[in-house]
């Protein structure tokens, strides 16, 4: 994830979702809505999983850990879906958030969001208190 390919990987995959949002037909109705998941979609771990306590899988996942980093709010944005992103606003779509970070981070993620560049959105949906199973079911 440090490396060029996960970039250029990452480039590849928003150019393709900026041809399809291009070419779609839309409503007008100011229904049209694009959803992106957060993290590692819209906002990058990598700087959490580079540090040296955690390096990448080095050792089990820590709960309590992850949830300090996400705490801090530092979540830099990934660049080439950043700028998907605002493709999307320009053709009149609406942008919606959905992670699997409890709803008690919502703050922190929207602030987070916002200091990323991500400034504008219709919804921003976390899990709940009561959700249960992994973030990929939520």
């Amino acid at each position: 994830m440090l490396g060029k390919q996960y970039r250029h990987d990452c480039e590849y995959v928003a150019k393709q979702a900026i041809e399809y949002a291009k070419s779609l037909k839309l409503s007008g109705d100011g229904m049209d809505v694009w959803v992106f998941d957060i993290d590692e979609t819209t906002l990058s771990n990598s700087p959490y999983y580079a540090r040296s306590d955690v390096a990448f899988g080095a050792i089990a996942y820590n709960a309590t850990k992850f949830n300090e980093w996400t705490a801090e709010g530092k979540l830099p944005a990934i660049p080439s879906i950043l700028g998907l992103y605002k493709i999307v606003l320009s053709l009149g779509i609406k942008p919606v958030f959905i992670t699997g970070t409890r709803d008690n981070f919502k703050q922190v993620r929207i602030a987070n969001l916002k200091k990323a560049g991500y400034t504008n959105w219709a919804a921003l949906i976390l899990k709940g208190e009561n959700d249960s199973g992994s973030a990929v079911k939520f």
